[in-house]
């Protein structure tokens, strides 16, 4: 499994929207995109979208072949501020207490 952590620093209220509106509902119908978490810090100024993926197979085929580098669409471009970071992981462990929605 894959995990890639997202971050920016960007318009928060302006990305909430985003997310709750567009970016989550997208991974929900990916093949192969496990969970998709999005988190933001208002004091910050940032967000963090945070997604498992079955392999990197799977991944690759939601990014294209610059799955190591941030995919930032055209509608949320205005919204960030600055570069964003990307890291992608592969997972060696996990604990699950409850499914999230």
């Amino acid at each position: 499994m894959i995990i890639r952590v997202f971050s920016s620093k960007c318009d928060v209220k302006g990305m909430e929207k985003f997310y709750l509106e567009k970016a989550l509902p997208i991974l929900k119908k990916q093949k192969g995109c496990i969970y998709a978490f999005a988190g933001k810090n208002t004091e910050k100024g940032e967000v963090v979208m945070v997604t498992v993926w079955e392999d990197l197979e799977a991944l690759k085929r939601f990014t294209g072949p610059e799955w190591n580098k941030p995919k930032v669409v055209p509608e949320e471009a205005p919204l960030l501020r600055g570069e964003p970071s990307l890291v992608n992981f592969e997972l060696i462990g996990s604990v699950t207490k409850r499914l999230l929605s």
